[in-house]
């Protein structure tokens, strides 16, 4: 396990890296999605894609993979989510960074019961 203290860092270093995919999946009020997306306005490298990432595929994606995933994934949601990314993309996930909170991450590096 790693501790990112900062996440912005990390997706500022993805971005000058290239493609970057930013999907916002849970709808909050306080979350400025038509802000963020207007930041990325004519760039080619990046697009914000508003999906539910249970449901979202790595086909309706604006450009082809295959793709590294890196996510803050929420508590309730994360081993759903972590499975869809496992079971439903196939060889279009080059790699995936999926931070936990602890208790997650604890349960997922636990030794078989």
């Amino acid at each position: 396990m790693v501790d990112i203290k900062d996440l912005q860092a990390v997706v500022k270093a993805l971005d000058k890296m290239g493609r970057l995919v930013r999907v916002k999946s849970e709808v909050d009020p306080a979350y400025d999605l038509a802000g963020i997306a207007a930041r990325f306005e004519g760039d080619e490298n990046a697009v914000v894609v508003h999906a539910d990432a249970l449901l979202l595929r790595a086909e309706e994606l604006p450009f082809p993979g295959p793709y590294r995933v890196v996510a803050n994934l929420p508590y309730n949601m994360a081993a759903r989510i972590t499975m869809h990314l496992l079971e439903d993309w196939g060889s279009a996930l080059n790699s995936a960074t999926l931070m936990y909170q602890l208790e997650v991450a604890n349960r997922l590096a636990a030794a078989p019961a």
